[in-house]
Parts: C-alpha cells; structure tokens; sequence
C-alpha cells in the first residue's frame, strides 16, 4: 500500500540556513508519528512544507499519490491536509460544536446566491457537515469533549476541552470512517 504522506530528501530554506535538510519521512494510513526535538529542529517547518505554508526548495512531498511539493496552501484543506497549532484559538462566543462545523467551510459546494435563498442543496450541505463533524467527536469519544460541552459557548469551556476542540477540528472526517 502507498504511503498517505511521503517526504523524500526534502530541504526548507530559512533565509541562507537549512531548516530541513534531506527529510525522508512516510505515514501510512492510520498510522500515528511523534516528531520531537529541540526548539529550532525543524518541526514545524516540516508540518508547514506539506501543509504547503512553507516551500520545499529540493525533494518531493506527495500525499495519497500526488505531488504537493509545490501545491499552494490554500488548497491543502481542499486534499484532506489539516493541522492545528499550540495556541489554539476558538471563537468564544460560538459553540464547541459551531468552532468544528466552521473549520468544514474548505468544503463548501455552492454559491453565495445559494446560500441566500437557502436551496435544498445548502440545506443538505449543512446537514451533511454536521454529520461529519459528529463522527469526529464520537471518533475522539475517550471523553475529549463531554456531551455537556458541545453546546456550550468555548468560552464556558474547560481549557482542556477547547484544546482538544482544536485537534477535532483538524481531523478530517475521512478519519472518524
């Protein structure tokens, strides 16, 4: 089986110094990668190379079989490629559950038209996102956010709870299936 993600002799440029330097790295599907080192190892370069914020200058990046190497980063979420950052940052008014349906809009299928007439087809969209977002919070059901929190404001939610409101909201539904 093909790796989901494959990083082969990668090298990032920060300024005239490497931050990543003949990188091979491979996940397949389902499997789980700790990456660790100290500040400055090139961490969260490597992330923002294949989230296509950071530009490869030499090797190849490719996700489930196609070249991302050079992909603009508008166009990762669109693949399936999502990441969270460690300051997560929710929108305090709006549900746990609106935080994760707001990170779908990458996914959106019609038109602002649409939308303003609230065809059958933005009806089911909305339907449908809700869904998904749902199997990811049963998918992350160890207790990472309770029953009770979903529809709470974040900001009457435990630290801890709008932490993890922030990996659900990177997980790709193709995940929770």
């Amino acid at each position: 089986m093909a790796p989901v993600v494959c990083f082969r002799a990668a090298v990032a440029l920060a300024g005239r110094f490497p931050a990543l330097a003949g990188v091979d790295l491979s996940l397949e599907k389902g499997e789980v990668v700790v990456v660790v080192g100290p500040n400055g190892a090139g961490k969260t370069s490597l992330l923002n190379c294949i989230t296509g914020a950071y530009r490869a200058n030499s090797g190849r990046i490719s996700f489930r079989g196609s070249d991302i190497t050079h992909a603009p980063g508008h166009t990762a979420a669109r693949r399936g490629i999502a990441r969270t950052f460690q300051h997560n940052e929710l929108f305090p008014q709006l549900t746990t559950l609106g935080n994760l349906l707001l990170g779908r809009h990458a996914t959106l299928n019609y038109d602002l038209i649409s939308a303003g007439l609230f065809l059958k087809r933005c009806r089911s969209w909305g339907l449908e996102q809700r869904e998904k977002v749902e199997a990811i919070i049963e998918f992350f059901r160890a207790g990472i956010i309770p029953q009770a929190s979903r529809r709470r404001p974040a900001v009457r939610c435990a630290e801890d709870h709008r932490s993890s409101a922030g990996v659900c909201r990177g997980a790709d539904a193709r995940a929770a299936r």
